[in-house]
């Protein structure tokens, strides 16, 4: 897939599926357009940022999926060769 468009209603609908993709391990990016109410005519609305740039409350939603529901949070020993095997998500 390429390319997905939300509505500013379909919220919970974007909450899921984006925890889908990020889930899927074939998924390596996922990139946002239309952040900002002033971006050019034409491009799809996220519009998680205000004509200022300040962020409005999807920004706020959108930054505690990344950095709390989506970030893993794990503990693990080494083996004896040293390694670690883990899937997960950062983000820094």
């Amino acid at each position: 897939m390429t390319q997905l468009t939300f509505r500013q209603s379909d919220q919970s609908d974007s909450k899921v599926t984006g925890t889908l993709f990020i889930g899927h391990p074939a998924v390596e990016a996922i990139t946002y357009f239309g952040l900002t109410a002033a971006d050019p005519p034409g491009y799809p609305k996220v519009c998680v940022l205000d004509e200022d740039n300040e962020p409005k409350p999807a920004w706020h939603r959108l930054r505690n999926l990344i950095r709390e529901e989506w970030t893993t949070r794990q503990t693990a020993s080494t083996n004896p060769a040293g390694e670690v095997r883990l899937r997960g998500f950062c983000c820094a």
